[in-house]
Protein backbone atom coordinates (compact mmCIF):
# COMPACT_ATOMS: atom_id res chain seq x y z
CA UNK A 1 0.00 0.00 0.00
CA UNK A 2 1.19 3.11 -0.73
CA UNK A 3 0.54 6.42 1.51
CA UNK A 4 1.01 9.06 -0.75
CA UNK A 5 -2.20 10.62 -0.55
CA UNK A 6 -3.04 13.00 2.31
CA UNK A 7 -6.51 11.64 2.93
CA UNK A 8 -5.01 8.57 3.31
CA UNK A 9 -3.20 9.30 6.23
CA UNK A 10 -4.54 8.88 10.01
CA UNK A 11 -5.50 11.66 12.06
CA UNK A 12 -5.30 12.06 16.13
CA UNK A 13 -8.68 10.07 16.55
CA UNK A 14 -7.88 7.41 14.18
CA UNK A 15 -6.36 3.87 16.00
CA UNK A 16 -3.67 3.40 13.54
CA UNK A 17 -2.18 7.29 14.52
CA UNK A 18 -2.91 6.14 18.14
CA UNK A 19 -0.73 2.81 17.22
CA UNK A 20 1.81 4.95 16.20
CA UNK A 21 2.51 6.76 19.04
CA UNK A 22 2.65 3.48 20.60
CA UNK A 23 5.28 2.73 18.59
CA UNK A 24 7.52 6.33 18.95
CA UNK A 25 6.56 5.53 23.38
CA UNK A 26 8.51 2.41 22.51
CA UNK A 27 11.18 3.47 20.61
CA UNK A 28 11.66 6.99 22.86
CA UNK A 29 11.80 4.86 26.18
CA UNK A 30 14.68 2.69 25.61
CA UNK A 31 16.85 4.22 27.49
CA UNK A 32 15.27 6.04 29.97
CA UNK A 33 16.83 6.96 33.77
CA UNK A 34 15.49 4.95 36.41
CA UNK A 35 15.59 7.61 38.24
CA UNK A 36 11.85 9.40 38.88
CA UNK A 37 10.77 7.05 35.50
CA UNK A 38 7.35 7.68 36.14
CA UNK A 39 7.40 11.62 35.18
CA UNK A 40 9.63 11.22 32.22
CA UNK A 41 7.60 8.31 30.94
CA UNK A 42 4.32 10.86 31.44
CA UNK A 43 6.32 13.71 29.66
CA UNK A 44 7.15 11.52 27.02
CA UNK A 45 3.88 10.13 26.51
CA UNK A 46 2.30 13.44 26.23
CA UNK A 47 4.88 15.74 24.94
CA UNK A 48 6.65 13.26 22.28
CA UNK A 49 4.13 10.51 20.33
CA UNK A 50 2.17 13.36 18.84
CA UNK A 51 4.92 14.93 17.36
CA UNK A 52 6.55 11.44 16.84
CA UNK A 53 3.83 9.99 14.76
CA UNK A 54 3.68 13.05 12.94
CA UNK A 55 7.42 12.15 12.05
CA UNK A 56 6.83 8.90 10.91
CA UNK A 57 3.92 10.36 8.71
CA UNK A 58 6.55 12.99 7.02
CA UNK A 59 8.86 9.83 5.85
CA UNK A 60 6.19 7.49 5.43
CA UNK A 61 4.43 9.72 2.95
CA UNK A 62 8.23 9.93 1.21
CA UNK A 63 8.88 6.23 0.55
CA UNK A 64 10.99 6.83 4.03
CA UNK A 65 13.69 8.41 1.57
CA UNK A 66 16.91 10.38 2.15
CA UNK A 67 15.70 14.03 3.91
CA UNK A 68 17.10 16.69 5.04
CA UNK A 69 16.40 17.70 8.91
CA UNK A 70 15.16 21.64 7.56
CA UNK A 71 12.39 19.78 5.65
CA UNK A 72 10.95 17.67 8.86
CA UNK A 73 11.02 21.06 10.75
CA UNK A 74 8.84 22.99 7.92
CA UNK A 75 6.60 20.11 8.10
CA UNK A 76 6.15 19.97 11.32
CA UNK A 77 5.98 23.91 11.48
CA UNK A 78 3.93 24.42 8.31
CA UNK A 79 1.43 21.90 8.22
CA UNK A 80 0.47 21.25 12.21
CA UNK A 81 1.70 25.03 13.24
CA UNK A 82 4.45 23.70 15.57
CA UNK A 83 6.37 26.47 16.90
CA UNK A 84 10.25 26.79 15.91
CA UNK A 85 11.69 26.11 19.11
CA UNK A 86 8.87 22.90 19.82
CA UNK A 87 9.95 21.98 16.55
CA UNK A 88 13.77 21.83 16.90
CA UNK A 89 13.95 20.30 20.38
CA UNK A 90 11.03 17.92 20.93
CA UNK A 91 11.35 17.03 16.96
CA UNK A 92 14.83 16.40 17.01
CA UNK A 93 14.79 14.75 19.80
CA UNK A 94 12.42 12.03 17.99
CA UNK A 95 14.36 12.08 15.16
CA UNK A 96 17.13 11.33 16.76
CA UNK A 97 15.95 8.07 18.34
CA UNK A 98 13.77 6.91 15.45
CA UNK A 99 15.84 7.58 13.04
CA UNK A 100 19.31 6.56 10.77
CA UNK A 101 21.59 9.60 10.10
CA UNK A 102 23.75 9.74 6.46
CA UNK A 103 25.55 13.21 6.71
CA UNK A 104 23.06 15.89 7.11
CA UNK A 105 20.46 13.37 5.81
CA UNK A 106 17.94 11.41 7.55
CA UNK A 107 15.23 8.69 7.63
CA UNK A 108 13.85 6.19 9.79
CA UNK A 109 15.75 3.28 10.70
CA UNK A 110 14.73 0.40 8.73
CA UNK A 111 13.37 -1.73 11.77
CA UNK A 112 11.08 1.08 12.67
CA UNK A 113 9.96 1.88 8.88
CA UNK A 114 9.06 -1.83 8.96
CA UNK A 115 6.88 -1.52 11.91
CA UNK A 116 5.40 1.42 10.85
CA UNK A 117 4.33 0.07 7.46
CA UNK A 118 3.33 -3.06 9.51
CA UNK A 119 0.91 -0.81 11.95
CA UNK A 120 -0.13 1.16 8.40
CA UNK A 121 -1.19 -2.01 6.15
CA UNK A 122 -2.97 -4.13 9.45
CA UNK A 123 -5.97 -2.95 10.93
CA UNK A 124 -5.56 -6.20 13.28
CA UNK A 125 -1.92 -4.63 14.09
CA UNK A 126 -2.85 -1.02 14.72
CA UNK A 127 -5.86 -2.12 17.33
CA UNK A 128 -3.65 -4.40 19.10
CA UNK A 129 -0.88 -1.40 19.37
CA UNK A 130 -4.07 1.32 19.66
CA UNK A 131 -5.39 -0.59 22.92
CA UNK A 132 -1.75 -0.98 24.94
CA UNK A 133 -1.15 2.89 24.39
CA UNK A 134 -3.38 3.74 27.39
CA UNK A 135 -1.20 1.55 29.56
CA UNK A 136 1.65 1.86 28.11
CA UNK A 137 3.35 3.41 30.94
CA UNK A 138 2.05 0.80 33.26
CA UNK A 139 3.83 -1.71 31.18
CA UNK A 140 6.36 0.03 31.03
CA UNK A 141 7.24 0.10 34.65
CA UNK A 142 6.13 -3.20 35.24
CA UNK A 143 8.34 -4.89 32.79
CA UNK A 144 11.38 -3.18 34.09
CA UNK A 145 10.44 -3.87 37.97
CA UNK A 146 8.79 -0.96 39.28
CA UNK A 147 5.46 -1.68 41.10
CA UNK A 148 2.62 1.00 40.95
CA UNK A 149 2.14 0.36 44.82
CA UNK A 150 4.34 2.58 46.77
CA UNK A 151 3.25 2.12 50.03
CA UNK A 152 4.06 -1.80 49.33
CA UNK A 153 7.83 -0.06 49.01
CA UNK A 154 8.04 1.79 51.44
CA UNK A 155 6.74 -0.70 54.34
CA UNK A 156 9.09 -3.52 52.87
CA UNK A 157 10.39 -4.68 56.25
CA UNK A 158 14.42 -5.77 55.35
CA UNK A 159 15.93 -9.37 55.37
CA UNK A 160 17.03 -10.54 58.67
CA UNK A 161 20.86 -9.47 59.10
CA UNK A 162 20.24 -6.62 56.62
CA UNK A 163 21.13 -3.24 58.11
CA UNK A 164 18.81 -0.10 57.05
CA UNK A 165 20.97 2.93 56.75
CA UNK A 166 19.83 6.37 56.21
CA UNK A 167 22.14 8.69 54.85
CA UNK A 168 22.61 12.24 55.93
CA UNK A 169 24.20 15.39 55.68
CA UNK A 170 24.03 18.45 57.99
CA UNK A 171 25.11 22.34 57.28
CA UNK A 172 25.38 24.42 59.81
CA UNK A 173 25.78 27.97 58.55
CA UNK A 174 25.30 31.48 60.23
CA UNK A 175 23.08 34.23 58.76
CA UNK A 176 24.72 35.66 55.85
CA UNK A 177 27.29 32.87 55.01
CA UNK A 178 27.67 31.05 51.94
CA UNK A 179 28.23 28.18 50.98
CA UNK A 180 28.64 26.44 47.16
CA UNK A 181 27.77 23.00 47.15
CA UNK A 182 28.99 20.78 44.19
CA UNK A 183 27.08 17.42 44.70
CA UNK A 184 27.20 14.31 42.34
CA UNK A 185 24.97 11.52 43.12
CA UNK A 186 24.43 8.44 41.13
CA UNK A 187 21.76 6.57 42.77
CA UNK A 188 20.90 2.96 41.64
CA UNK A 189 18.34 2.16 44.81
CA UNK A 190 15.07 2.64 44.26
CA UNK A 191 12.64 4.29 46.33
CA UNK A 192 14.93 6.82 47.80
CA UNK A 193 13.85 9.87 48.99
CA UNK A 194 15.83 13.19 49.02
CA UNK A 195 14.27 16.21 51.35
CA UNK A 196 16.21 19.58 51.77
CA UNK A 197 15.00 21.50 55.05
Amino acid sequence: MRWKDWSEFPDVDDIRFKALRTLVFRELTRHVPYYRPRDILQRIKESYTIPGARIILFFVQRDNNWSYWEGVKSYLMEKYGYAQSTAENIGFKVVQQLCEFDGDKLRLRPKVYGKVIEVLESELKAREYAERFDYIIEEWLEAHGYYDDEEDEENEEPDDGEEVSEPSVKLVLRQGERVRLVLELEVVVKGVRFEVV
